[in-house]
């Protein structure tokens, strides 16, 4: 079952070139993916778990621009174990295809955390389709940069905590542009970027943003106060 929702690119979805911003394409993937499960009888008002995203890996072939109204479709592509994997495509007024987008998911309970095991009743209740645009389902786990050029902290406020309680999954991204050097930034966002999570933030903590430069790109890895990784995110050149 592909789930197929319109979105209107309004002024906050947009940056500097008044184009659909990273940060807000990750909140449209968030919200169909919410609207999906809600339409199969998956909502978080109705059942004692939750999903939690694991990593997103994202290919922006042109940006929709302000004032516009763009088409998103999703699907679950596949459950394995305790994983499953969800992908996205977005698409202009005309049917051109915008981007392509694939994430890995865990269900966890929503009083205990623990995770749930995923079966053939999960994908039958999605009605996964076995396609894609990418050639394996599951995203390989990021590394960290070999050096660090640099590294900033930030405190984690009220308004980066989502309905889960914790640190919301698109603030990660957030993060990582704020501490992109300012030639980095200017060059625009990055057209293809993945992130891996590895450990909720919550409410106050202290965490710390190294940033390290490559060949290919830029690696963002964001620790908390033991020095233990939350995510990393990779911004591809």
């Amino acid at each position: 079952m592909v789930y197929t929702e319109q979105f209107y690119v309004g002024y906050s979805d947009c940056g500097a070139d008044m184009t659909l911003s990273n940060t807000a394409l990750l909140r449209y993937f968030e919200n169909i993916a919410s609207m999906h499960g809600a339409a199969v009888g998956d909502s978080p008002l109705e059942v004692p778990y939750r999903w939690v995203l694991l990593s997103y890996h994202v290919c922006v072939k042109r940006r929709p621009k302000f004032n516009s109204r763009v088409t998103l479709k999703s699907w679950n592509r596949a459950v394995k174990g305790v994983t499953s994997c969800r992908e996205f495509e977005l698409y202009d007024e005309n049917g051109d295809l915008l981007c392509t987008a694939i994430s890995n998911w865990v269900r966890v309970d929503a009083e205990t955390g623990k995770l749930q095991r995923l079966g053939e009743a999960v994908a039958e209740q999605y009605g996964s389709e076995a396609r894609g645009n990418f050639d394996s389902p599951w995203i390989p786990k990021l590394k960290e940069a070999a050096v660090y050029d640099f590294e900033k902290r930030y405190r984690v406020e009220r308004h980066f905590i989502d309905a889960n309680r914790h640190m919301n999954n698109v603030c990660y991204l957030d993060l990582a542009n704020c501490v992109l050097p300012q030639e980095v930034w200017d060059k625009g966002e990055s057209d293809t970027f993945s992130i891996h999570y590895r450990k909720a933030s919550y409410y106050g903590e202290e965490l710390t943003c190294c940033y390290g430069e490559e060949e290919t790109g830029a690696t963002v890895v964001v620790k908390g106060g033991e020095g233990d990784v939350r995510a990393v995110v990779f911004l591809e050149k």
